[in-house]
């Protein structure tokens, strides 16, 4: 992060304090609180593999009587039913249309790495959601030009060296695009081939 962009983050942060006395400037969890939670509860947008400490507490709170889990690909779908045989499984897609808020689809065509076999290899290896040339291909294909150069551009500034498209990934490396990834919604592999297709955004990194 370059020191004027920090520094003037730093000042907003005092000058919201100071407008805003009641807020705190440390991220509030509000665990107890959670786990105490009663009824039925619906989730949505949270990965069980990565947010382990909150499905412990869920699963650990008795007075949940039902718990409806959201899922967006038939991959998550299934880890779920296997990982959480009582959880009831939803598509979120069908929760947007009933909603009334699914997002534009694109149908773009891409042109992918000649090495697209060898990248993939690596981060099924990473990863525990193994997936494959076919899902990569139509993920990827749903993104417009304009939403990969904001997720890259994202990803460059958020991570500790802004290089990602190195040929060797390593697992530290795949960690901060995971959550990167699934904090915008998408899926941590397409992230990474992202980057490998618009290279060039990253080029300029000092």
């Amino acid at each position: 992060m370059p020191v004027n962009q920090g520094f003037f983050e730093i000042i907003n942060h005092f000058l919201i304090k100071i407008l805003h006395p009641e807020l705190s400037m440390a991220t509030e969890y509000y665990f107890d609180k959670f786990e105490n939670i009663k009824g039925e509860l619906s989730i949505i947008g949270i990965s069980p593999k990565n947010d382990d400490h909150i499905f412990n507490l869920i699963l650990n709170n008795p007075n949940l009587t039902k718990v409806k889990y959201y899922y967006y690909s038939n991959m998550e779908k299934d880890y779920i039913k296997k990982a959480f045989p009582k959880f009831d499984c939803l598509s979120v897609e069908a929760l947007w249309k009933d909603l009334k808020c699914k997002n534009k689809t694109y149908n773009c065509n891409y042109k992918f790495p000649t090495n697209t076999d060898s990248i993939l290899a690596e981060l099924n290896a990473l990863s525990d959601d193994k997936v494959d040339y076919k899902l990569i291909r139509k993920e990827i294909n749903k993104i417009p030009q304009f939403e990969m150069n904001r997720l890259c551009t994202i990803l460059k500034n958020e991570t500790r060296s802004g290089k990602t498209t190195n040929s060797t990934i390593s697992i530290d490396n795949y960690r901060e695009i995971s959550y990167i990834a699934l904090r915008e919604g998408v899926l941590p592999t397409v992230l990474y081939f992202m980057c490998v297709m618009n290279i060039e955004i990253f080029n300029d990194h000092e």
